[in-house]
Parts: structure tokens; sequence; C-alpha cells
């Protein structure tokens, strides 16, 4: 099973998939891993082909957010917070969808989709910044408060393993928040 076929898959189904995923020693007791592939049955294949997911990227410009699709063009979205350049572009979607033809639509339109939003680092941590002080961010994420500063301010840029550390570390928030009874 290649990569771009595990990018169709849905949470849930990915998560069952990687359970299964077994050890197995070759001659020389190097580890190896593969997946075992279930079957798929006519439900999850219907599953996979229905729902589709729209990247859209938001990111803070000088005075405005901005919330565009890299996937399809005319998909534009701005406002003065992130949420509602998200707002502007998902309406950019209904507009789309309602003054073309049905054949003319993208076909990630067509039938249910998820849009799924991405934050550059400076947006994220603006975006953020009412909510999370920097010692709290550098708490969660391990990461110094001074480089979450730069960070955040656009005077210098992540690198992939500090945006996944970030990324990890608010996942593991947001799951244990989920996780909580009032």
């Amino acid at each position: 099973m290649q990569k771009k076929d595990l990018c169709f898959l849905n949470d849930r189904w990915r998560a069952n998939l990687l359970k299964e995923r077994e050890m197995v020693r070759n001659e020389n007791w190097k580890l190896h891993y593969y997946l075992r592939m279930p079957q798929n049955t006519e439900s999850q294949t219907n599953m996979i082909q229905t729902m589709r997911k729209l990247l859209i990227t938001i990111e803070k410009g000088k005075d405005q957010y901005a919330a565009y699709s890299p996937q399809l063009a005319g998909i534009y979205g701005t406002g003065d917070t992130a949420e509602e350049a998200k707002e502007s572009a998902l309406k950019a979607i209904e507009l789309l969808k309602a003054n073309n033809d049905p054949k003319n639509i993208p076909a990630v339109l067509k039938g249910d989709f998820e849009p799924v939003f991405h934050f550059d680092t400076q947006s994220l941590l603006t975006y953020f910044e009412g909510v999370f002080t920097n010692a709290a961010l550098e708490r969660i994420t391990g990461i110094n408060q001074r480089q979450l500063q730069h960070y955040a301010s656009g005077l210098k840029n992540s690198r992939p393993a500090q945006r996944l550390k970030i990324q990890n570390a608010l996942r593991r928030l947001g799951s244990e928040l989920m996780q909580v009874e009032v």
C-alpha cells in the first residue's frame, strides 16, 4: 500500500489499519514493519469515495487574514479574524457550487467533503494569542517562549520539526480537553 492510498482513508479506518501494524524479524534480526491490509468492504469503498478533504490555507497578512484553497482556483476569503476568513472561504465554496453547472463543479466539491484548515505557524500563534500565553505554549510544546514570540511576529520561520511539535502539543491538549466532563 502506498502513502497516497492512505490519504483517502478516514481517520478511524486509518487508526484501525495502524493498530494492525505488526513487527517481523528477518534472518538478520532487523525489525521490519508491515501493514496487513484488510479487504475493502463496499461501504468502506463508498465512504472513501464520497468523503473528500478540501485543504484551505489560512495566512495572516499585514491587515487581514486570508483563506484560500491550493487545490481549487476560485476559493478565496478574507477577514479581520481567522474565523471571518474561514467563513468567507466557505461562502466562496457555496457560491461556486450555486453559480456553476453541475458538470463544471470540481469533483472534490461533489458529494460530501470536509474542509481542512491549515494555518502557517505565524497565523496559528497570532490566532490563539488571546487564549494561550507564550509561557503556556512553552509548557505544552517544549519550545522556548522567545522562540515562540519570534514565530508569532514573523521574525523567524519555524522549522518543520518545530511546527510538528506545536501541532502535536495542541492536538494532545485538544484530546485531553475532549475527555473532560463538567
